[in-house]
C-alpha cells in the first residue's frame, strides 16, 4: 500500500469520525432541545406570510392595481402544494436535495462528501437538506462571518431535526416552496414566477420551472450562466427542451425584477387608499367596490378631454362616480396618470376652492327652514355688505343685474348676488353647519367665510363633493361612500336637508329653461334623460367643477391645475361639464338606469305663481315649502343692517364737539314699517340712512320689520381723551 493511499484512507477515517461526531452531538444537544424548543407549526407559518403586494380587484375579482407594501423582501400569497406543477417538484428535488424522502432532516452522505471535500480544498456540493434550509430560513441569526462555521452547521442540523419531528414532508416542502430565496429581492416561487413569468406556479412550464430551480443555487448568477445550469438541469431530467432558447428566455424574465409581468395599473390612488386601510391578512389579493369598466371609461374620457385644453393652461383632472343605491364607488380617478402635472397627487382628496357647487345646499336650507320657495323672488342689483375689514361688493359673474328673479332661476342660472341675499336669511353658522351635516368635515370654523361661503370660497375636496350631491340624490340622507362591495347599511345619517327640500333643489338643477339665462338651452348639461346637475369655477380660475346624478348614479368632476396655476378662458360648463356629460351617456348607454324624474314626495304640488310680469307666471312647488306669512312670499327684498358691520370698533375723535360726533346706520332698504334702535332707542326717520349720536361704551343697533327683528349689529365707541379747553360750539347740535 503506497504513501498516498494510506494517507487518504487517514483523512477517510478522520472524515467518518469528525460526521459521526457532530452527528452524536447534535443528536444528543438535539434530543434536549427538542423537549425545551417546540418548534413553530406549519399552521402558524402559514398564517403568518404577509404579502409585499396586494393586488386590489374589483368588484367582479378583475384585476386593477397592485400596490407594494413592503419595500426589503417581494412575496406574494402563500400557494398550497398541489398549486406547483410536479415537473417543477421533481426539478427542485433533484437539484437541492435527492434523499429529501429518505432522511430526517440531514442526509448525512451528502454532508461527509462536504466535509471530505472541505478538507482537501476542492469545491464542495451543498450539502444542506431542504430541511435544513427551511429551518434556518425560519429561524434567522446574523453571522459572526461570512462563512458559516460549524458551530453554525451543527445549530442548523438541530434545528433540521426538530422540525422534521413536528412537520410532515409535505409541508416541509411547501413551506419551502413559498419561503426560499430566489433571485434580488423575491422570496417563495410564486413571487419569482409572478415577477419573471407573469404567471401564477401552475401555469410554469419545464423550461421556466428549471430556470426558478436553477436560480435557488445562484440567485444573482449572470444570464448565461442561469442559462446553463438549466439546460444542465433539464437534461438530467431527460426533458424535451431545447437549450439554445433557455437565454433569450433568461434575458425576458431578468428584464422586469421589480415589477410583475402584465400588472395592470388603473387605479393607483384608490389602490393605495383602501390598501392602507385594510386589516393584516394573508392574502395578496383585496376585493373593492370598483367597476374596471366604469374606472377604465372614466379615465379615457378624462384623458381625451383634457388633452385639447392643453393650450388654455389645463393639465389636470380627476374623476369620481358612485352608485346611488348602495353609495359605492365605481370609478375614482385622482388624475390623468403620465400627462399629469403631478401624477402621485390625488385628485379626488385634495382640496380646492368650491365655487358655485355650494349653492344648492344653501338653498335646500332656506327651503327647509321654509324662508324661500322656488317662486320667491331675489333681487338681483348691485349690493354690497359692510364687513370690519371693508365692503363686500357681490357681482353676477356676468355683471348683468336682472332685477327681481325667482329662487329658481337664481340657482339654475348660477346668479351671485341672489345666492349672498339667501344667504342672509338662512345665515352663516346655519349654512355652515348644514354643510357638515352632508360630509363637508373639513370646514374651519364658521367666522372665517363671511358672506363669501355663500358663492364658495371654502376649500373642499371632490370626494367631499360626491358625497353632498349623493345625499341631494337620497333625500337628504347623508352616507359614507363605500370602497368595498357587500350589504349597504340599513340607512344613513339624516343631514339637516329632507326630502322635501332635497327635492326642489332637484327639479331645479334638472331644469334646462331655468339655467337658460346663463348657459343657454343647449350645452353640456342637458342630457337625454332625467339628471340634476350643478358646475363650479373658483373665483381665480384656477379649477373647475360639474357634479351631478340621475336616478341611478352620481359623478363628480374636477378640472384644473395642481400647482393652482389659473386657467385661460376655461369655466366648468366648458372644462369639467365636457367629461360629465360624455361620462353619464357612458352609463346610460352601457348600464341603463331610469329615465323619468323622481316621484314627488307627499305634500307638495305644483300651483299657480304670480309675477311682476303675469308673462312670467308659471307653474310652480309651492305647497308644503311656503313661508308662514304668505304676504312675504312673493318678493325678497327683506332689509338688512349695511353699516355698522357686526363687530365694529369706533373712536371718538377729540377735535370734534361731542355732540357732533354722529355715526351713520345705513341700510340696505326701508319702507314705513321699518324700525331703527340703537340700544333700544329709536331712530328717527323713514329713509335707509339713519343718524346717531356717538357715545362711549357697547352698543347694539336693532332693524325691525312690522316689530319683528330681521336684524341687528354689535359695535364698540371708544372715548376721546380731550383737552381741557372747549370748542365754543360744544353742547350746540347742527
Amino acid at each position: 500500500m503506497s504513501e498516498t493511499t494510506r494517507r487518504d484512507g487517514k483523512i477517510r477515517s478522520l472524515t467518518f469520525f469528525l460526521v459521526s461526531g457532530i452527528a452524536l452531538w447534535t443528536c444528543a444537544s438535539g434530543a434536549l432541545s427538542l423537549l425545551r424548543e417546540p418548534a413553530t407549526s406549519f399552521e402558524a407559518v402559514r398564517r403568518g406570510h404577509m404579502t409585499s403586494d396586494v393586488t386590489v380587484l374589483d368588484r367582479e375579482g378583475r384585476p386593477l392595481h397592485t400596490v407594494r407594501t413592503n419595500f426589503t423582501k417581494r412575496n406574494v400569497t402563500w400557494e398550497r402544494l398541489d398549486a406547483f406543477p410536479s415537473h417543477l417538484v421533481e426539478a427542485l428535488i433533484k437539484a437541492e436535495d435527492r434523499n429529501f424522502v429518505r432522511h430526517r432532516g440531514v442526509d448525512w452522505s451528502a454532508l461527509s462528501r462536504a466535509t471530505w471535500s472541505f478538507i482537501l480544498g476542492a469545491p464542495s456540493g451543498g450539502a444542506s437538506t431542504v430541511t435544513m434550509q427551511l429551518a434556518t430560513l425560519l429561524n434567522p441569526r446574523p453571522l459572526p462571518t461570512n462563512r458559516r462555521n460549524w458551530a453554525e452547521k451543527r445549530r442548523q442540523i438541530r434545528l433540521a431535526r426538530r422540525l422534521e419531528e413536528s412537520w410532515t414532508k409535505p409541508q416541509i416542502l411547501e413551506a419551502y416552496l413559498n419561503l426560499v430565496p430566489s433571485r434580488g429581492e423575491l422570496r417563495g416561487l410564486p413571487a419569482s414566477a409572478l415577477v419573471m413569468f407573469g404567471k401564477h406556479p401552475h401555469g410554469l412550464s419545464q423550461d421556466e420551472a428549471a430556470v426558478l430551480v436553477a436560480l435557488l443555487r445562484e440567485p444573482n448568477a449572470s444570464i448565461a450562466r442561469t442559462a446553463r445550469r438549466a439546460c444542465d438541469l433539464a437534461q438530467s431530467l431527460q426533458w424535451n427542451i431545447a437549450c439554445e432558447a433557455l437565454s433569450p428566455r433568461v434575458a425576458a424574465a431578468f428584464a422586469h425584477p421589480y415589477a410583475s409581468a402584465g400588472e395592470v395599473r388603473l387605479a393607483p390612488h384608490f389602490a393605495r387608499k383602501v390598501v392602507s386601510h385594510r386589516p393584516a391578512q394573508e392574502s395578496s389579493f383585496l376585493r373593492t367596490s370598483l367597476d374596471r369598466e366604469v374606472q377604465e371609461a372614466a379615465l379615457n374620457v378624462l384623458r381625451r378631454h383634457i388633452e385639447p385644453l392643453a393650450d388654455r393652461s389645463v393639465r389636470d383632472g380627476a374623476v369620481i362616480v358612485i352608485d346611488n343605491a348602495s353609495a359605492e364607488i365605481l370609478a375614482y380617478v385622482g388624475n390623468t396618470g403620465a400627462t399629469s402635472s403631478a401624477r402621485h397627487v390625488d385628485g379626488v382628496q385634495a382640496s380646492r376652492q368650491a365655487g358655485s357647487t355650494l349653492k344648492p345646499f344653501l338653498f335646500a336650507r332656506a327651503f327647509e327652514r321654509r324662508l324661500l320657495t322656488p317662486s320667491s323672488r331675489i333681487e338681483d342689483a348691485p349690493f354690497e355688505i359692510a364687513l370690519p375689514a371693508g365692503i363686500y361688493q357681490v357681482r353676477n359673474y356676468d355683471h348683468i343685474f336682472r332685477g327681481l328673479v325667482s329662487a329658481r332661476e337664481s340657482l339654475a342660472s348660477s346668479l351671485n348676488i341672489p345666492a349672498v341675499r339667501t344667504l342672509q336669511l338662512v345665515g352663516e353658522d346655519d349654512f355652515v353647519e348644514t354643510l357638515r351635516t352632508i360630509g363637508f368635515a373639513q370646514l374651519r370654523g364658521n367666522e372665517h367665510y363671511g358672506p363669501s361661503i355663500a358663492l364658495g370660497s371654502a376649500s373642499v375636496t371632490l370626494h367631499e363633493l360626491a358625497t353632498a350631491y349623493l345625499a341631494l340624490a337620497s333625500g337628504g340622507e347623508y352616507r359614507e361612500l363605500r370602497t368595498s362591495v357587500g350589504a349597504a347599511p340599513s340607512g344613513g345619517n339624516r343631514s339637516q336637508l329632507s326630502g322635501l327640500s332635497t327635492y326642489l333643489v332637484g327639479t331645479i338643477l334638472s331644469d334646462r329653461e331655468s339655467r337658460a339665462a346663463t348657459f343657454g338651452l343647449e350645452n353640456s348639461l342637458a342630457t337625454r334623460f332625467w339628471s340634476a346637475v350643478k358646475t363650479g369655477t373658483s373665483r381665480d380660475m384656477t379649477d373647475n367643477w360639474c357634479v351631478g346624478y340621475s336616478r341611478r348614479y352620481t359623478v363628480g368632476v374636477w378640472v384644473g391645475n395642481f400647482s393652482g396655476a389659473p386657467m385661460w378662458n376655461v369655466t366648468g360648463v366648458t372644462g369639467a361639464a365636457p367629461v360629465w356629460l360624455e361620462m353619464m351617456n357612458w352609463l346610460y348607454e352601457r348600464r341603463g338606469f331610469d329615465t323619468a324624474p323622481p316621484a314627488a314626495p307627499d305634500g307638495i304640488i305644483r300651483a299657480a305663481t304670480f309675477a311682476p310680469d303675469p308673462a312670467r307666471s308659471v307653474d310652480e312647488y309651492i305647497v308644503g315649502t311656503e313661508p308662514a306669512d304668505l304676504s312675504d312670499s312673493a318678493t325678497l327684498t327683506q332689509p338688512s343692517i349695511l353699516f355698522p358691520p357686526d363687530g365694529a370698533v369706533f373712536a371718538e375723535d377729540d377735535e370734534i364737539p361731542v355732540n357732533n360726533a354722529k355715526l351713520a346706520v345705513l341700510l340696505s332698504r326701508a319702507d314705513d314699517r321699518t324700525l331703527v334702535s340703537v340700544d333700544g332707542q329709536p331712530l328717527l326717520g323713514f329713509g335707509a340712512r339713519r343718524m346717531w349720536v356717538l357715545s362711549p361704551g357697547s352698543h347694539t343697533v336693532e332693524l325691525r320689520v312690522g316689530g319683528v327683528l330681521v336684524d341687528q349689529a354689535h359695535f364698540l365707541v371708544r372715548a376721546a381723551r380731550r383737552s381741557a379747553v372747549h370748542s365754543p360750539f360744544e353742547g350746540v347740535r347742527s
